[in-house]
Formats: C-alpha cells, sequence, structure tokens
C-alpha cells in the first residue's frame, strides 16, 4: 500500500506506483491515465499496528485522476468532515 506523499491541512494526496501494483483477480490493469473518477467518495482505509493489527477510517477520496501520467488521488481527512457531512474548518 502506498503512504500518503503530502499532508495539507484537511487533504492527504496519495501517489500510486505502478511497479507495486498485484493483479489478484488476473484481469490486467488499466491503462496509464485511465479515467479514474468514479471512485471519489470512496472510503480510505490506514492501517494501525499496535499489539495487534487494525484499520480506521482516514478519509474519503475526494478526486481521482483524470488524465495522462497522473495516478494519484486527493483523500479528505476523516476528522475534518462532521457527521452529517458537512467539512469542518478548524481555526476559523
Amino acid at each position: 500500500f502506498p503512504s500518503h506523499d503530502r499532508f495539507i491541512e484537511s487533504l492527504i494526496t496519495c501517489e500510486f506506483d505502478r511497479k507495486y501494483w498485484v493483479d489478484h483477480l488476473d484481469v490486467g490493469f488499466p491503462d496509464e491515465g485511465f479515467n479514474m473518477s468514479g471512485v471519489s467518495g470512496a472510503p480510505v482505509l490506514s492501517l494501525v499496528q499496535t499489539s495487534i493489527l487494525t484499520w480506521q477510517l482516514a478519509g474519503v477520496i475526494y478526486q481521482a485522476p483524470r488524465e495522462v501520467g497522473v495516478d494519484m488521488v486527493v483523500i479528505r481527512r476523516c476528522d475534518h468532515i462532521s457527521a452529517n457531512g458537512q467539512l469542518i474548518r478548524f481555526g476559523v
């Protein structure tokens, strides 16, 4: 799994490195620049390692690549989203 690349207040950017991709279903990979905008809204989980391994909600995919040469998603951190779905602006 890729780690986050940039951490900007309410957003996390994560770039995919194709050399680590695994084709578990043996169907091949999408072409570079494949429009992945349909994944917006999907949950992003973070692996938490203590005495046991657990998963925790890290955020929600906010933007996905739509052009050649961009294999990166932008994630809205979950601590910046209220229970009703509105964005929380800290320090405003």
